[in-house]
């Protein structure tokens, strides 16, 4: 009969309780053959009762009534005890999850819990999980040796902690079946993300490969740093991966934001490989000098002859990188607005992105093909989801890599689906008509190389509103 069966919780110093009828009850004697007695945890009751040996929650007896309780200490008590035993079950769902679906679960029971008791059981919930975890690594070497003594498996069974150099402080996350997909990907993006890397590391740098249309997250690295040393170093000990498993990583083309360091690395390790640097940086740093001049107004306005000057600069990315040079000094130059703010934005566009000498020249940076596979934007979207899997900043080390082994678990099924075509969504499918119908306008000669700049300029608008946030 379900009405004598009761459950065992445990109370706030850990010790078993028994609840039964709302009300609980502490163990005081136990004999070897018969029968479990309980007894009431409020001290001035006398109600007690006996479970079987053999089935500990199993009500067999039931000796006096109950008197002088406090029904909002039971209440307290039975939301507290729900919410541990999830937060247990389920270690990195967020408290607050917890705390609303115990009290959607049992409303019509918790007509007592206050604020103050939400507090409470929000700390028991984090007590309970700090039971249930190893000590936090302090360390560097701490951390490493942790991790080391995990042995972290893919849903493959497949080894996922690839390299844990102690001497580098680089850890790498991948698997054989990763590994030979990124050697299979025709473009490979990278990218990092730091405010959800444990402590301790500088970021989670990831590689994303494409293979038949298909973005697919393969290898995951945290960093110490973002030296040009330690991005050489990650490189190498992917190559020497790659090889030991009689693989050649040799993809037609990576794709990285505007990090120099990056760029040095990859030059160094893959001197005949193109780097390609993303569009969609490449416009947010040029939006975010326009607005460092405070001509962010004037470009938003679209009416006036300065605005279409400063937007259709950000038509410059999409032509032929041996063009851009005399595109600016013949269309741009030419008809530069008369303010000393427009002569600065134009200067910080040919020191840094058009002449010869720049730091980021247009071969990274400009080419006349129709595509929109020359953005970080998958991954940029890959660590928006894999952040919003954290409840604070910087995770524990465990909380990570429990995240990252279920990402990895999406990973193999993306793999699994590759041979599908993928199907475009209407809106790119649009996009990358417009593309193609402008280039051949122009090819027709309909439009003239400015009429190719200006059309394609407005494709990575930016929006003032949704900049300030990236950049928060």
């Amino acid at each position: 009969n379900s009405t004598n069966i009761g459950e065992i919780i445990k109370s706030t110093r850990g010790k078993d309780l028994l609840l039964f009828s709302n009300f609980t009850y502490r163990k005081v004697h136990e004999s070897k053959n018969t029968s479990v007695r309980w007894r009431c945890t409020v001290r001035t009751c006398t109600a007690k009762v006996y479970t079987s040996i053999e089935n500990i929650v199993e009500i067999v007896e039931i000796v006096n009534e109950h008197n002088g309780h406090d029904q909002p200490s039971i209440d307290r008590k039975m939301f507290s005890n729900g919410c541990k035993r999830k937060a247990v079950e389920n270690l990195y769902t967020k408290p607050s999850k917890i705390l609303r679906t115990e009290i959607s679960e049992n409303i019509s029971n918790l007509q007592t819990i206050t604020t103050d008791d939400i507090s409470l059981v929000r700390r028991n919930i984090y007590n309970a999980r700090r039971k249930m975890v190893p000590p936090l690594p302090k360390t560097m070497e701490e951390l490493q040796n942790s991790i080391s003594n995990l042995n972290l498996k893919t849903d493959l069974n497949e080894q996922f902690l690839l390299i844990n150099d102690p001497n580098c402080h680089i850890i790498i996350f991948s698997c054989d079946t990763n590994l030979k997909v990124l050697c299979e990907s025709e473009i490979i993006y990278m990218d990092g993300t730091f405010e959800y890397c444990p402590k301790l590391f500088t970021q989670l740098f990831s590689l994303h490969g494409l293979c038949n249309d298909h973005y697919i997250p393969l290898l995951f690295a945290l960093l110490p740093d973002k030296k040009t040393s330690t991005y050489v170093n990650l490189f190498k000990n992917i190559i020497h991966l790659c090889n030991a498993r009689e693989l050649s990583l040799k993809p037609n083309l990576f794709i990285s934001d505007f990090e120099e360091a990056i760029h040095v690395a990859l030059r160094q390790v893959w001197d005949d490989t193109k780097i390609f640097g993303c569009r969609f940086h490449l416009t947010q740093s040029w939006y975010r000098k326009i607005q460092e001049l405070g001509l962010s107004n004037v470009y938003q306005n679209n009416k006036t002859e300065e605005s279409k000057w400063l937007n259709h600069t950000f038509g410059l990315p999409f032509i032929s990188p041996n063009e851009v040079s005399n595109c600016f000094i013949e269309d741009f130059m030419s008809s530069i607005p008369n303010d000393i703010r427009f002569q600065k934005y134009a200067d910080y566009l040919v020191d840094t992105y058009i002449c010869e000498e720049a730091k980021f020249p247009p071969i990274i940076w400009a080419a006349n093909i129709a595509s929109l596979s020359l953005t970080t934007n998958a991954c940029e979207s890959y660590h928006s989801r894999f952040n919003s899997e954290f409840y604070h900043p910087h995770p524990t080390i465990y909380h990570f890599l429990d995240v990252l082994n279920g990402f990895q678990t999406e990973t193999l099924i993306k793999i699994k689906s590759i041979h599908l075509k993928k199907r475009n969504s209407t809106k790119n499918k649009i996009r990358l008509e417009t593309f193609q119908q402008i280039y051949e306008d122009y090819r027709q000669n309909k439009i003239d190389r400015k009429g190719l700049v200006s059309s394609l300029s407005y494709k990575y608008k930016k929006n003032v509103s949704k900049l300030s946030i990236i950049s928060s």
